[in-house]
């Protein structure tokens, strides 16, 4: 009886893993070794690749945003780094359309599917001008805030008889000219402060012969008193005092008080000489007359 072989046909791969010769029978073990590393790689083949999906950056000027990873998998966290130009901020920050908070120059999303596409704006920063309040006074500015470099301009008013005493922006002292200044707006912003004083008004005084007028003070705010003095000449007496056209008494003293007025003190003072009685005594043998007869100022030649 003749006996016939049979054989079985194995990939050369997995003959040459299981250590078979092509021409050898393989035995049970190095079927179960095949039969592994089929299995293997049937589950290799299956399993897809991992998808990633890209970050998206729009740059502008002054602001630069860097992320940490520009590639990731759907749900892992990307975080974002925003640095500014001095003296600018954030105005917006947005993924994918939705507003997004910084917190300390750094903000995070969560990778989706199509990608992060990010964007950003910033605006230059304004600094405040702030007035102090004044007494007899107010000052006014063109704009409440200015970015650094505009131009500010404020403007003074006192109060009715008063005018500006000093005028400081950030505690420097300014020289103020027709009640305007412009000032350059500054990082630190501007802070201003004013005073203002009660204009004084002149004293003025029209000497005449016979005598002086003086006063304790040539200039005074309005409301405020003037003494003045009058002083006649040796063998004068004042006949009348006028200040502002009006007569004024004078005391035994010879000082008179006024207040100052807005439109100042004109002072007058008017002397005349002293006069003296004549009296004749007549004698016998003849008669004297006098020319003038009664009475004569003190200096005066009587015939």
């Amino acid at each position: 009886m003749n006996k016939k072989k049979l054989f079985v046909l194995l990939p050369a791969a997995l003959l040459a893993l299981s250590g078979c010769n092509p021409s050898e029978s393989p035995s049970s073990e190095d079927h179960s070794q095949a039969s592994q590393v089929a299995s293997s790689e049937k589950s290799v083949s299956s399993e897809e690749p991992v998808k990633t999906y890209s970050v998206s950056i729009t740059q502008v000027e002054h602001a630069t945003v860097s992320a940490d990873k520009m590639e990731a998998e759907v749900g892992q966290t990307i975080t974002f780094t925003i640095t500014v130009d001095e003296d600018y901020h954030v105005s917006s920050f947005k993924v994918n359309g939705v507003d997004v908070a910084i917190t300390d120059n750094k903000a995070t999303a969560q990778m989706v599917e199509n990608g992060l596409t990010v964007t950003i704006a910033v605006e230059v920063n304004t600094h405040d001008v702030t007035i102090h309040p004044s007494e007899n006074g107010t000052v006014t500015a063109d704009k409440e805030t200015a970015i650094v470099g505009d131009k500010v301009t404020f403007t003074i008013t006192p109060n009715d008889d008063f005018e500006l005493d000093t005028f400081k922006i950030n505690n420097e002292a300014k020289e103020v000219t027709n009640n305007t200044f412009e000032a350059t707006m500054v990082k630190e912003g501007l802070t201003v402060d004013a005073t203002f004083k009660a204009i004084k008004h002149a004293v003025t005084i029209n000497q005449n012969e016979g005598g002086t007028v003086t006063a304790d003070k040539m200039a005074a705010a309005t409301g405020e008193e003037v003494t003045l003095t009058v002083t006649p000449n040796e063998n004068y007496q004042l006949s009348a005092l006028y200040v502002n056209g009006q007569a004024v008494s004078v005391g035994e003293n010879g000082t008179v008080t006024v207040p100052m007025v807005k439109e100042g003190l004109i002072v007058s003072g008017v002397f005349a000489k002293k006069s003296a009685s004549i009296t004749i005594t007549n004698t016998k043998g003849g008669t004297i007359y006098a020319s003038p007869s009664t009475e004569a100022s003190i200096g005066d030649d009587v015939e």
